[in-house]
């Protein structure tokens, strides 16, 4: 118990101090932890300050005076110093804010630009397609083009044979023409003679080998007229009995001959007025025909009327159901749907150059419009960082400005250190601030703006379109 006393006794002391009772640290109020030697410290600074003030300021030196100036200026400096790092802190972080607002405006921006580039590849993409989809029917052009060449090749052929067929048919037909004319003059001829034989037996002139004579050409023109004539009005058994018999018989004969021929001529008149008719009908057909074709100007529209015309008038030729009045009109019609063909083989070596032509038109167009496509994203490209260095030279032209508006430039001070501080601003420094913005570092290229960039994208959409 001793040897823990005087531990403790020890431990006391060291903490508090020595030659101090416990009862006087009892009977003091507060903490007793280390307060003695608080209050020891106390005393002795109670002393020196006493010491200090009985001292005289005459025994202060001039070091001392100089080293509290020293140390009040020393303060003074620190303090502005401290101001001035404070303004510059404010000013940095004024400057943060806007550079973050900025950055985010910026980020902001390129999402749109990406937006916009993104659209723009899909247009391209689909100029592309078109462009593809045009090649190709220009190929399906071009193919139908050869085709249509082929195919006017083998109508020139058909046409010329044609030509040659409708000469052959045409000389023929006039080897017919002068036959039947012949033909016709030989009656005429035969007629007149038989006029004339009809006369003298009127008056009475024949004799009996005139009357035999002219029974054996009557009988030769019957046969050639195919006409049977009965045996029993002229028969060479009568001729002895009397002669005014014969005669009144070969008159009755002759007037009933003359009326058969009369008849077959009335009817051939009524024949050809009914072809002359026919074919003037068929002629105002073939002009308004013609006249719609012309104002259609259709190539292929006849190609089969006329080929079914032929074919009919080539069916009833071969048949016999045509009259032999209707072959002197035949070659009237040929010669219209000769015309036709003509025509239409005209208009086809029209439209061939035009064709040409017109496809070689669009094959340029198409190379050009290919050219702008593949200049269209340099330009896009051109525009948007044309733009971005505006902007750019727009936002150091603003910023340059604030900064030359809050940097400070001290003047005068007046009052104390507390009062704000007045700026003054130099009005130099901002028109060298505009002047540099306003003459930027020429380019290369040509600077384009924000409304020609709006053109470009208004003709890129334009050609999507």
């Amino acid at each position: 118990m001793e040897l823990s006393q005087g531990y403790k006794y020890q431990l006391l002391c060291s903490e508090v101090g020595k030659n101090i009772s416990i009862s006087t640290l009892l009977s003091t109020l507060g903490d007793w932890r280390r307060a003695e030697q608080i209050r020891c410290l106390q005393q002795k600074l109670v002393e020196l300050q006493n010491s200090g003030n009985g001292r005289s300021q005459k025994e202060l030196s001039l070091s001392d005076r100089k080293n509290l100036t020293c140390l009040r200026n020393a303060e003074k400096e620190r303090r502005q110093q401290i101001e001035n790092i404070a303004k510059e802190l404010r000013q940095a972080e004024v400057a943060l804010e806007t550079s973050k607002r900025k950055l985010d405006a910026s980020k902001a921006r390129i999402k749109v630009l990406e937006q916009e580039l993104s659209i723009m590849k899909g247009n391209i993409a689909t100029l592309n397609e078109k462009r593809s989809h045009d090649n190709r029917l220009i190929d399906v052009l071009i193919e139908r083009l050869k085709i249509s060449e082929a195919r006017y090749q083998d109508r020139e052929v058909e046409v010329r044979n044609r030509e040659n067929m409708m000469e052959r048919e045409n000389a023929n037909i006039k080897n017919e023409l002068r036959a039947t004319q012949l033909h016709v003059d030989r009656l005429r001829r035969r007629l007149e003679e038989r006029e004339i034989e009809i006369d003298k037996l009127r008056n009475g002139i024949l004799s009996d080998k005139s009357f035999m004579y002219r029974i054996s050409i009557h009988s030769d023109f019957r046969l050639i007229e195919r006409r049977q004539i009965s045996p029993s009005v002229v028969n060479p058994r009568s001729l002895d009995k009397s002669n005014e018999y014969m005669t009144l018989a070969l008159a009755a004969e002759a007037k009933r001959a003359r009326l058969l021929e009369l008849i077959t001529l009335l009817n051939q008149r009524e024949l050809l007025r009914e072809e002359k008719n026919k074919c003037a009908k068929l002629e105002s057909k073939l002009r308004d025909s013609e006249k719609e074709r012309v104002g259609l100007a259709k190539v292929d529209m006849g190609y089969k009327t006329k080929s079914c015309m032929k074919s009919m008038s080539t069916l009833r030729i071969e048949e016999g159901t045509i009259n032999p009045e209707e072959v002197f009109f035949l070659p009237i019609i040929y010669r219209y749907f000769l015309r036709f063909d003509i025509f239409d083989v005209e208009l086809l070596e029209e439209e061939c150059p035009a064709l040409n032509a017109r496809l070689d038109i669009v094959q340029q167009d198409k190379a050009s419009d290919l050219i702008i496509y593949k200049r269209m994203p340099d330009q896009a490209r051109k525009t948007h960082a044309e733009h971005s260095y505006t902007r750019q030279t727009r936002q150091s032209f603003a910023i340059g400005i604030d900064v030359a508006a809050t940097k400070p430039r001290y003047g005068d001070v007046t009052g104390t250190r507390d009062k704000v501080q007045r700026l003054h601003v130099n009005p130099r420094d901002i028109v060298g601030v505009k002047l540099a913005v306003s003459s930027p570092p020429r380019s290369s290229t040509v600077p384009l703006t924000s409304r020609r960039f709006s053109v470009c994208l208004n003709r890129l959409v334009y050609f999507c379109h």
